[in-house]
Parts: C-alpha cells; sequence; structure tokens
C-alpha cells in the first residue's frame, strides 16, 4: 500500500507473484476485494471461465460497480506469473483493453463463462 500512487490507475490481483508483473499494482491474497472503493481499482481475477466460484465472483463485483478484467478467449494461462512463463506479450495492454464494468462488463461475462 505504501508504493501505490492512487493518482494512477491501481490493478488489484489474487496473489501476491501476480502482483509483481504490473506496475501500481496490489494483491488481495485471495478474492476479498469489500475493503476496495468500486471506481479506484481495476480488478484482475484468474482467467478460469469454468469456475463456477469465479464467475459468482465476477457477477457480484460487476453488480457493486467494480471495474475488472475479463480475459479473451485468445489467453489461454491461468493466471499473469503463467502468461509471463508462456511468453505471452505486454499482457498490461491485453488487461487495459479487456476492461469492463456495467452492462458491457455482463454481457462480456456472459460469452466469457461459456454457459
Amino acid at each position: 500500500l505504501d508504493r501505490v500512487d492512487w493518482n494512477r490507475k491501481v490493478y488489484v490481483v489474487e496473489g501476491p507473484i501476480d502482483s509483481l508483473f504490473l506496475d501500481n499494482c496490489l494483491a488481495a491474497a485471495g478474492t476479498d476485494f469489500t475493503q476496495l472503493p468500486p471506481g479506484e481499482v481495476t480488478i484482475v481475477l484468474d482467467n478460469e471461465p469454468r469456475s463456477i466460484e469465479i464467475t459468482k465472483l465476477m457477477e457480484r463485483l460487476i453488480n457493486q460497480d467494480y471495474e475488472l478484467v475479463i480475459w479473451p478467449d485468445t489467453i489461454k494461462q491461468k493466471d499473469i506469473n503463467d502468461m509471463v512463463l508462456a511468453g505471452v506479450k505486454d499482457i498490461k495492454t491485453i488487461i487495459d483493453n479487456n476492461t469492463f464494468s456495467g452492462l458491457t462488463a455482463k454481457a462480456k461475462l456472459s460469452a466469457w463463462k461459456r454457459i
């Protein structure tokens, strides 16, 4: 928290290792984001479209007006660390281009979770 610049975009990921790969990033060390104010952070959850827990959490976060990343189908890795290990380039741009909120996030999530 001491190193986060709240005047810039703040990213919040689940795991501490993933946080090392993004500038101005916090790790929740889990999935409890309730202490973070909606509208001030971008939540970056793991890429697990078939996980019922993750999709329910994403629906709840969207309904609470959070901005979150919905990974594109081209990304097959589970988390940022795995993306780095696989050689995925420019992860921050992928994150920024796939960050959504509100109705757009609901529509993207519906397609992403592969019902």
